[in-house]
Parts: C-alpha cells; sequence; structure tokens
C-alpha cells in the first residue's frame, strides 16, 4: 500500500521535502511511505502519526484489536430513513459481510508489518484516553529521531468526531510549524 501511494505521490510532487500524515491504521501507510522517502534520499518536512500506536508494540493485544478496528465498524452510518425496509434490510447485510472482510484483512496487513526504526522527527497526536496507559503508543525505542506528542481530547472515535475543531487546528499548526522550518533550512 505505501509503495502504491508514494508512486501517487511523487506523481504530483517529484521531489521533497513531503509531509505525510496518517491517522489510525493509515499512520503505520504514512510511516512506512516516510521510511522509502527517506531510503530514497528524500526529506521529509513532517510525519505525523494520529493515534497510530505501533502494531508490534507490547500493547493489550484486546485494546489493540479495538483501536484499530472501532471506525471499521459502521459507527454512525445509517441510511436514509425513507429507504425501503428490504432494500436496507439488504444493504445492512452486504456491508456486514464488506466490513467484516475488511476487518479480517486489516487486522491481518496491520500486524503482519513489521516497522524498522525511524531516525527523523514524529508528531503523535493522541486522544487523551489511550495517553493516560500509552502515551507515545509503543512507538519508544523505535523512534530516533525527534518526538513530538500533542493530546487531544476525546477517545479514538471522539477525538476526530466531537473533537474535530481541536484536532485540525492542532494539525494545522503542526503543518504551519514544518512549513517554517522548511522555509528557514532554504
Amino acid at each position: 500500500m505505501a509503495r502504491d501511494y508514494l508512486a501517487e505521490i511523487r506523481s504530483l510532487q517529484a521531489e521533497g521535502p513531503y509531509t505525510v500524515l496518517g491517522e489510525c491504521g493509515g499512520g503505520l501507510i504514512a510511516y512506512e511511505i516516510a521510511q522509502q522517502l527517506h531510503s530514497q534520499g528524500q526529506k521529509l518536512a513532517a510525519l505525523i502519526l494520529m493515534d497510530t500506536p505501533r502494531p508490534d508494540a507490547a500493547m493489550d493485544f484486546s485494546k489493540r484489536i479495538r483501536f484499530f478496528l472501532d471506525r471499521l465498524r459502521g459507527k454512525g452510518s445509517t441510511a436514509p430513513a425513507e429507504q425501503p425496509q428490504i432494500q436496507q434490510s439488504l444493504m445492512n447485510e452486504a456491508r456486514s459481510r464488506d466490513v467484516e472482510y475488511v476487518q479480517r484483512s486489516y487486522t491481518r496487513t496491520i500486524y503482519s508489518y513489521r516497522p524498522k526504526p525511524y531516525f527523523g522527527k514524529v508528531t503523535l497526536l493522541i486522544n487523551e484516553e489511550t495517553y493516560q496507559s500509552s502515551p507515545n503508543l509503543g512507538w519508544e525505542g523505535l523512534l530516533k529521531g525527534e518526538i513530538e506528542v500533542h493530546k487531544l481530547p476525546g477517545d479514538h472515535t471522539s477525538y476526530i468526531r466531537d473533537h474535530v475543531r481541536i484536532a485540525a487546528q492542532k494539525i494545522r499548526e503542526c503543518l504551519e510549524k514544518a512549513e517554517s522550518q522548511v522555509g528557514s533550512q532554504t
């Protein structure tokens, strides 16, 4: 996945510095994109991981499963009330099969990924509930460069739903900081 995304990114912007951001499992893809960019001699302005636990960290297994799958369970996605009941039932059945397939594939992919040490700066945005038990989401020892951690209100679902303005403002601040640091280096 990272290789494919990176090819698309480089087709739009051939040279760095790049800003790479990913949320939850997408953060692992962002992490691998950053690794591949470094191996290609490219510079990163920022690598921002939002609520992205390290998949091979010694965290409680049930918490990790719940953490990665919360968003795939279809919470908050309902069909319009005016749809006929039979059509709704068929859609729900199909959606359940699709979600189940994605959950299994996604879980298998996430837990088979073995991240390598990263030597650049990483910004971690972590929801306050998770922060209480894992202030760096298991990334200690693997991140060898500067680590910047920001705590966001809420849990894994609410930090980006109910507190979206706060999350967006923090992302904006991180992006502006990265841009200003790149500007000062040129």
